[in-house]
């Protein structure tokens, strides 16, 4: 079969249609199919070739938009990657940076500050934050007797037993072979990051051993009075001096607040060791009465001999000063009595009776008899004065009631 008998059967076999609509078959590849010595159809080369060259530019325009689009993926998770490791560092906070588990920092002053930072993400890059200025507390029970969550919670204490159980109760010997029962709890905060964090797996274990320590250690430095009651201060302050040497041996990166330190008898003996703290208490309050009455006293009797001395030191300062007065009065008239005497006394003598005769009613004047003794006497007793008008009629109303 030829190719025009082809196309006119192709195109006559039920292909009854118009050709004047829009595609254009100029543009389109057709598969031209020839005969061959058999009679079976065979491709046209030409055309083979035209569709492969067809095919080859459609793939490669996919992949070149797949590739864009790989592109923007890539990008996009590059962005991601990268972004992720931006961090903030809180006020409160210092970082520090492990690349491939090696820190960046070795020193303090190397460490991250507040802020934000940029470090590679996992797994080149570890971001480790460690609180500052937060304090952390340990609690060592190792010289404690055995509590529930819940009495802990309550702030209650088991009663009083009979024995001391070793196998679930803690308790220190004092220095003088005493049973008694100790709990610490421990304060700090961190001012060297890089020690805490890597001088240690645990560091807050490794605090709570050294308060232990410590416990015991000072535990057997008192004796078991010392330690109850006369001088708990000092106990508390050979725990403290007893965990910094330890926490200084050890480079812990920490710097300790005030220590917490209860002390309490066993429990077998609770009762007896009440009986000796109210005894003490009223020993207490007893001689703190006797001193308040004591200082009472001396406060009275200071300040009355304080009134006396002042008393007595103004009469000697008058007296004093009297004296003196008489002292210059007398020598400034010792001249004058040295010239004329008699007329000197008689002055004085003049004068001594004009102060005592100053108040005087009635005077008597006797003449002088040349020294002859003679005999006085004088009615004192006078009549008494007539009343006058006025006076009489109020006798005289009052005699007639």
């Amino acid at each position: 079969m030829s190719d025009k008998d082809h196309h006119s059967h192709g195109h006559g076999d039920g292909h009854d249609h118009d050709h004047d609509h829009d595609h254009d078959h100029g543009t389109e590849p057709k598969l031209v199919l020839t005969s061959s010595s058999d009679g079976a159809p065979v491709p046209d080369p030409d055309q083979s070739l035209l569709m492969e060259d067809t095919g080859s530019r459609a793939l490669a325009e996919a992949l070149k938009s797949s590739f864009v689009i790989v592109r923007g993926l890539m990008v996009g998770l590059m962005i991601l990657f990268f972004g992720s490791g931006i961090f903030i560092v809180e006020p409160n906070q210092k970082a520090l940076i492990l690349r491939f588990g090696k820190p960046q920092s070795v020193t303090e002053d190397q460490l991250l500050g507040p802020g934000f930072h940029f470090a590679f993400p996992y797994p080149i890059d570890e971001v480790v934050k460690i609180p500052i200025s937060q304090v952390y507390q340990v609690r060592s029970t190792i010289g404690w007797f055995a509590t529930s969550p819940e009495m802990e919670a309550a702030g209650a204490e088991p009663g009083g037993k009979a024995t001391l159980d070793p196998s679930i109760e803690g308790y220190t010997l004092s220095g003088d072979a005493n049973i008694m029962h100790v709990r610490a709890t421990a304060r700090y905060t961190i001012n060297d990051p890089i020690s805490y964090v890597f001088g240690f797996t645990a560091t807050s274990n490794t605090i709570q051993h050294a308060l232990d320590n410590a416990i015991l250690f000072a535990s057997a430095q008192f004796p078991v009075d010392g330690v109850l009651r006369l001088d708990q201060a000092g106990f508390r302050e050979r725990i403290t001096s007893r965990l910094n040497q330890l926490i200084n041996a050890s480079k812990l990166g920490i710097r300790l607040e005030p220590i917490d330190v209860v002390v309490r008898p066993p429990m077998f003996i609770k009762g007896d060791f009440d009986a000796v703290l109210a005894a003490e208490a009223d020993r207490s309050r007893a001689m703190n009465g006797a001193r308040g009455y004591e200082n009472s006293i001396l406060a009275k009797a200071k300040g009355e001999a304080e009134a006396l001395i002042n008393s007595g030191e103004a009469d000697r300062s008058r007296i004093v000063q009297t004296a003196q007065s008489e002292a210059r009065y007398v020598n400034d008239r010792l001249a004058e009595y040295q010239r004329t005497p008699g007329l000197f006394r008689e002055r004085i003598l003049a004068e001594a009776m004009s102060r005592v005769l100053t108040n005087v009613q009635d005077k008597f004047m006797l003449p002088d008899r040349g020294g002859t003794a003679r005999e006085l006497r004088l009615q004192l007793s006078r009549e008494p004065k007539k009343a006058t008008q006025p006076q009489a009629a109020d006798s005289a109303a009052f005699l007639s009631k």
